[in-house]
């Protein structure tokens, strides 16, 4: 489930059968907190659930396979966000997507702009640049660019990220970017 901390004590928030404003799902995968007071939680089956503070419930992205704006699947691992609001969603086998909250609209990425349709880090660093890790290394779209780059993950390339899980990536205070893999 999904908990909150106020310093003294514990409140858990827990998907309860029947009462759809509740969290959707109760294995988390990631959370990201947004400018507007409201926390996005990617759950492992039931979508992103967005938590309202000044209603104190969730809200439900689900996919839905006739609607194109919709999200992927219900299965998300990972999230990002852009200075602009613009929100990265990443999934275990459905690439990634591209959600403008503005117009409420969905951008889906798989195979071949992406080297693996399975996305398990995401990160917007200091210049606006996504890098995305999943089941074949390290990708890049530079701020303003279409297009995904492999970094360090070219096969046949001795010491790559070729063919590796990428599944945390941290940007330190000196831009250095730090990726961690499954092995």
């Amino acid at each position: 489930g999904l908990y909150s901390y106020d310093g003294y004590r514990l409140r858990e928030f827990r998907q309860q059968e029947g009462h759809p404003r509740t969290l959707g799902d109760n294995y988390v995968r990631a959370l990201l907190a947004r400018a507007d007071g409201s926390l996005w939680v990617a759950t492992q089956a039931a979508g992103i659930s967005i938590y309202r503070p000044e209603s104190d419930d969730f809200e439900a992205l689900r996919h839905d396979p006739g609607n194109p704006d919709a999200p992927s699947s219900n299965g998300s691992i990972a999230l990002a966000q852009q200075a602009d609001g613009v929100v990265w969603i990443g999934y275990g086998g459905t690439g990634l997507d591209r959600y403008d909250p503005a117009s409420k609209r969905f951008e889906h990425f798989r195979k071949p702009q992406l080297a693996h349709d399975t996305v398990r880090a995401l990160l917007v660093d200091r210049r606006g640049d996504l890098w995305l890790g999943g089941g074949d290394g390290l990708q890049r779209r530079r701020a303003g660019s279409a297009a995904f780059e492999r970094i360090a993950s070219e096969a046949g390339v001795a010491d790559g990220l070729a063919g590796q899980y990428v599944y945390a990536l941290f940007e330190a205070g000196d831009g250095r970017i730090w990726i961690g893999t499954q092995a």
